[in-house]
């Protein structure tokens, strides 16, 4: 049940930024979006929206239509006409004159600039959210087939995976304890043997507990496997709320895998001079040189040698202490080398960062590269306002 509601509220905030995603990608083909001099609309909404009675206003949202206030102002007209000694003309300009201000200067830029009011216009948006617009077109300009609600619906193929092998292992553990109690049942009628073949039957039924011992560890393992993936993607949902409220940074990708983090970005100086430069380190013990040649033995050095982005190297610095370093194509013609620094004792980080008989680590190294994208994208906005 409670992974059901954080599918939930993960999947609610992705349908809201692709949304405005597609609204973006869409934008230079939509030719209501685009029409010319959008800015008469802006003038006229207030007296157009009038006509649509059942939009007029939006109690649970606050959303409200720029024609309301020409209502409100036509009721205060009605009202303030037997108060005030002002004249029919003088009144209704100032009552009218102010519900059009309000109107002109709030509500119709604020209905022209929301993607489900009937009255969006894409370069209103551009011109009053160009903040907002800039950051969602950069975040989905580098790949026009990543949608966020592919975070949720990788985490869930995950999940669904290891359920199928969570009902695999219940058919074993059903069909083990049912050829246990045969057993047992087969070796109460053969009391009347001889020691020597009683003896038998005991030796045999040890060696058949410890297979079944051998499954209920693998049974614990696969449990212990999906308690931590239920944990990555609360992590990873609580990451995308802080995103959302521009609090996202490096220490929450330490936070979704467990264990402490280092990124190197290759630096080409000239055709003939490479190297590593480090630029985020989080959750580590701040060792790990400022910089890396790339005639220098590391295991980052050596995956962006092979130039394989699935693939992983790993390095032991010392005993029970590892780095795991993967290649990730970023934006803007960059390539990232993630350096991960479990150790022996961090059974999640491990379980995550590494290929194991218990999952394949693809599909997570699939939401850490989203994630990247997504923190480059915020990191180059704000270098920009800067």
């Amino acid at each position: 049940m409670e992974e059901t509601r954080a599918f939930h509220r993960l999947s609610h905030i992705t349908d809201e930024l692709d949304q405005a995603a597609r609204t973006i990608r869409l934008s230079k083909d939509d030719k209501i979006n685009n029409v010319k001099k959008w800015w008469i609309l802006w003038f006229i909404l207030p007296f157009l929206s009038m006509g649509n009675l059942k939009g007029l206003t939006k109690l649970k949202t606050l959303n409200l239509s720029p024609g309301l206030p020409m209502y409100i102002g036509g009721t205060l007209y009605f009202i303030l006409l037997k108060a005030t000694s002002l004249g029919y003309l003088e009144l209704a300009i100032w009552i009218f004159g102010f519900a059009y201000t309000i109107s002109f200067f709030f509500l119709a830029p604020r209905a022209m600039c929301d993607f489900k009011s009937g009255y969006f216009r894409f370069d209103a948006y551009v011109l009053f959210r160009s903040q907002e617009y800039e950051l969602l077109k950069s975040a989905i300009a580098q790949d026009e087939e990543f949608y966020f609600a592919s975070i949720p619906n990788e985490l869930h193929k995950i999940i669904q995976e290891n359920q199928h092998y969570k009902h695999i292992y219940e058919r074993i553990d059903a069909f083990v304890n049912q050829e246990k109690r045969d057993l047992e049942i087969r070796l109460e009628q053969a009391i009347a043997v001889s020691k020597a073949e009683k003896k038998e039957y005991k030796h045999a039924l040890l060696e058949f507990d410890n297979e079944v011992g051998s499954l209920v560890n693998e049974t614990y393992e696969l449990h212990l496997t999906l308690k931590y993936l239920i944990e990555f993607m609360k992590n990873t949902n609580t990451a995308l709320y802080r995103m959302h409220n521009n609090c996202f940074s490096i220490a929450d990708l330490v936070n979704m895998v467990g264990t402490g983090i280092t990124i190197y970005e290759l630096v080409e100086q000239d055709e003939s001079e490479k190297f590593l430069q480090k630029i985020y380190d989080e959750g580590t013990t701040g060792i790990s040189p400022k910089s890396i040649k790339m005639d220098q033995s590391y295991a980052a050095v050596e995956v962006v040698r092979k130039g394989k982005y699935e693939e992983h190297i790993i390095d032991e610095p010392s005993e029970g202490r590892f780095v795991v370093s993967r290649l990730f194509k970023m934006g803007y013609n960059k390539l990232w080398v993630i350096n991960f620094h479990p150790d022996s004792s961090q059974e999640k980080a491990l379980l995550l960062t590494i290929p194991n008989e218990e999952l394949n680590t693809r599909e997570i190294m699939r939401v850490i590269h989203s994630m990247c994208l997504l923190m480059q994208e915020n990191d180059h906005k704000k270098k920009g306002d800067s």
